[in-house]
């Protein structure tokens, strides 16, 4: 151990003056340059530096070196390599040095020691590089000591803490950034690679430039990787990042930007992961807690088919309707998710933290991790599954004589889809046995008949189609009708109308607070109001328009779009997250008598759930739109048919045929008058611009011997 220096030690050089040849050194943008004192020209020193330039600086911006220049360096050439060698050295002695021994000796007393003194206690002899090392490294980001005037002073132990782990998460920083311009570089260049969490910094980047939250360091990354590959993108920010990550392998074309602006979380933790597979293993071999297990009543000898499209994984939802005494009991069969997933689980906090799950053309996000999502919880033919079975008691009319919700045990018998469900509803060839024909048949006269009632009690049914891009493995894109009034949905629809009805009343019978939906009637009779419309599609824009918002409140109320006393949404509790917390309240009630949550409790979940909801429901319309507007590239088609919807606003809409969705448009003369509204009018529509990743759709109405292509 090296001894503390003289406490009555000034912080100064032994030699402090500037002289031809001296060895100097000054700092540009904070990094040292070593250089030689040439000559003094009036109040400044004329320098050589070790690059080789020459330049001109105040004695108070040198600081001073131990040491000459070699005598037989004369020419600029050697004294440029002399310091050269001398810097590179130093570098190279300063790598790994650490100052803690020396700043542990040396604080235990608190003034400034020059850089001499520090270096005494480094070395036994302090020659010119010694003391370049020793002054190099002080000016190193190590925490141990502070810069003062002419010298350093060792700092408090409480801030080298600080600093030790500011500088420890600056050296993670650093490495993680190192590791993610590392992964895409070799990405790029064909070579092994694994993405980084840090490649989200790109992400937000290319989805938000500069509003992205690090955009600055987003911007930093970009940078070195066009440095070190010598390629520069062109473009904005975004643009710039984008192509980057396309570059790399990491986005495609078609990569969803909204749902990167959107911040919703697309993969499940390990941890969440974890707890999904344990629940699933321990469901199937029936050692998965079930408070309900003494209540729950067996309805597995029921006959029970779900109608769902082909591609639908989680299935929540199943029907039976068997004979019974002057009618028949419907039974409606939703997926008791509630059973599955507590609520003081980290799985369901996962669910709140996602409220729903996202389903788009060439993705789907579920809420749930799919061994809960598509297999424990989701009602797969063949299985046991439980469920909250809601049961209508009817009589030969279909008219509802009572109601029942009860847990229960079920297991579905048939799988069916919409398209194979259809052709039996329209008369053709069924593709199922004559008593699941029966079934269906007989289902429908069902739904048919609660949806006649619905109407009479003044239920508002609107027409307006509604089409989806289907993307296939090879990229290209279809369109397919989603239509309500398609009779396997309209079935489907009736029916969980149904259930939703039976939830509410029960709810309100028993005083269960619920996100229930409700609607007050029009301040207007839409009826004779719209007739002043031509009918089509600008009629039930116009309708739509009269009607009022539905809302959401703890509080049952009427609805009156849908003709009923009561409403909540509750048959999705696999899809939803204010469906599984609506359920988790009745199941509760079923077993103990008592309500399990609050309506401030349940004022909190939906002031909670609904902003994400509303973020979800814009990401997947933007999605569908994006992809509609890709399909007329894909086919080429510059001119489409539509009709006006609306007149009135900033700039007139039209409803586009071929993919049903509604676009402002540039007319090619008034669309109003004052004397004839062109309201409801057919129109001839150019695409003007189709931009669809930059959300960018422009049309604008084609005049008389336009020579756009159309299709």
């Amino acid at each position: 151990m090296r001894v503390l220096p003289n406490p009555g030690a000034k912080p100064v050089l032994r030699d402090s003056r500037i002289e031809p040849g001296r060895i100097v050194e000054y700092e540009q943008h904070g990094r040292p340059i070593l250089a030689v004192a040439v000559q003094e020209r009036k109040s400044k020193w004329s320098l050589l530096n070790e690059s080789g330039q020459e330049l001109e600086l105040a004695p108070d911006r040198i600081h001073l070196v131990p040491g000459t220049m070699p005598k037989e360096r004369a020419t600029k050439e050697a004294r440029t390599e002399f310091l050269k060698a001398l810097s590179a050295e130093a570098a190279i002695r300063v790598e790994g040095l650490r100052l803690d021994d020396v700043w542990e000796l040396l604080s235990q007393e608190t003034r400034e020691y020059s850089v001499e003194e520090i270096g005494e206690v480094l070395y036994p002899g302090l020659g010119t590089i010694e003391y370049l090392v020793t002054r190099r490294v002080l000016l190193t980001e190590q925490p141990y000591f502070k810069r003062k005037k002419s010298g350093f002073e060792p700092r408090p132990a409480s801030t080298v803490d600080e600093l030790r782990v500011q500088a420890q998460a600056e050296e993670k920083k650093r490495r993680e950034r190192e590791s993610l311009i590392t992964a895409i570089i070799d990405a790029m260049r064909g070579q092994p690679h694994d993405f980084p969490p840090t490649i989200r910094l790109l992400e937000d980047l290319a989805a938000l430039g500069s509003q992205a939250p690090l955009s600055k360091e987003g911007l930093a990354i970009l940078e070195d990787v066009s440095t070190r590959l010598k390629k520069e993108w062109k473009g904005r920010t975004e643009e710039r990042a984008f192509q980057v990550l396309l570059a790399a392998g990491y986005f495609n074309d078609d990569t969803d930007l909204n749902l990167i602006r959107a911040r919703r979380p697309r993969e499940f933790g390990e941890e969440i992961l974890r707890e999904a597979q344990v629940l699933s293993e321990n469901f199937e071999s029936g050692t998965h807690p079930d408070e309900a297990a003494l209540t729950r009543q067996d309805l597995t000898a029921l006959e029970i088919v779900t109608i769902d499209s082909e591609q639908t994984e989680d299935i929540d939802d199943g029907l039976s309707l068997e004979p019974v005494a002057g009618g028949y009991r419907l039974g409606i069969h939703i997926a008791d998710v509630s059973s599955l997933i507590a609520l003081d689980s980290p799985l369901f906090a996962e669910t709140l933290r996602r409220a729903s799950s996202i389903y788009a053309p060439d993705y789907t996000i579920p809420m749930c991790p799919k061994v809960v999502s598509a297999g424990t919880a989701s009602l797969v033919a063949g299985e046991n599954r439980n469920a909250l079975t809601f049961f209508l008691t009817l009589d030969e009319q279909f008219q509802i004589v009572s109601r029942d919700v009860i847990q229960s045990r079920i297991r579905v018998r048939h799988r069916l889809d919409y398209n194979s469900v259809d052709k039996v509803l329209y008369g053709e060839d069924s593709p199922y046995s004559p008593d699941v024909k029966r079934l269906l048949e007989r289902l429908w006269d069902v739904a048919t008949a609660f949806e006649r009632r619905r109407f009479e009690r003044g239920a508002v049914q609107f027409a307006r189609r509604e089409l989806n891009a289907v993307v296939g493995p090879d990229r290209r894109i279809t369109i397919e009708e989603s239509s309500d009034d398609l009779p396997a949905r309209k079935l489907v629809g009736e029916m969980m109308i149904s259930a939703n009805e039976t939830m509410a009343l029960f709810a309100r019978e028993n005083q269960l607070a619920l996100l229930f939906r409700s609607q007050e009637p029009p301040e207007v009779n839409i009826a004779a109001e719209s007739q002043r419309v031509v009918e089509g599609p600008a009629r039930e824009f116009f309708m739509r328009g009269l009607m009022k918002r539905s809302v959401v409140s703890v509080r049952p109320l009427p609805h009156f779009g849908l003709g009923l006393e009561a409403y909540v949404q509750a048959t999705s509790p696999i899809r939803r997250a204010a469906d599984l917390i609506a359920q988790h309240q009745v199941a509760h009630f079923l077993r103990t008598g008592k309500a399990l949550f609050t309506p401030e409790q349940m004022t909190e979940w939906h002031e909670r759930l609904e902003p994400i909801i509303d973020e979800i429901f814009g990401v997947q319309r933007s999605r569908n739109r994006y992809w509609l507007q890709k399909y007329l590239l894909q086919e080429s088609i510059g001119e489409l048919e539509g009709v006006i919807v609306r007149v009135d606003g900033p700039r007139p809409l039209v409803e586009v045929a071929l993919i049903a969705a509604i676009f402002s448009f540039v007319p090619s003369k008034p669309v109003n008058d004052g004397q004839r509204s062109r309201l409801g009018e057919s129109v001839r529509l150019r695409i003007a611009e189709n931009n669809p990743r930059k959300e960018v759709f422009h049309l604008a109405e084609a005049a008389q011997g336009d020579g756009s292509s159309s299709a």
